[in-house]
């Protein structure tokens, strides 16, 4: 097999714990990224196969320990360098509205929360 496969088709499924992406290849591969514990895996399925037979019957590409044992959070653009000598991912469309969106109600979650605990003393 080949390395270094470009992707046309990239869909951000979840942004933290785990992250993960579910890819197409230009040769009409499934292509699966997850990231949790710490652990980067990508699977790559056959030619013309579902994602889901990625995931179950595929080939693991990367499986590697990144980051610590309770992370489950990796933005786009660092999936992308870890994964870089195996694929050419699109420059946009891994999530990023969807980073921003989950770091933003974090950011809300976390005012209001010091707004009560103030209340509170």
């Amino acid at each position: 097999m080949r390395f270094r496969k470009k992707i046309v088709d990239l869909k951000r499924t979840c942004v933290a714990c785990p992250s993960q992406w579910e890819a197409r290849t230009k040769d009409d591969r499934p292509v699966y990224v997850r990231y949790r514990w710490g652990y980067l895996s990508v699977m790559m399925g056959k030619k013309g196969e579902s994602i889901d037979d990625a995931i179950i019957n595929g080939v693991q590409v990367c499986g590697e320990q990144f980051g610590e044992s309770m992370d489950g959070l990796l933005p786009y653009y660092a999936m992308k360098k870890l994964t870089k000598k195996y694929f050419k991912w699109p420059k946009e469309g891994g999530g990023e509205d969807q980073e921003m969106s989950f770091f933003e109600n974090i950011a809300e979650f976390i005012q209001k929360l010091d707004e009560e605990t103030k209340e509170d003393v």
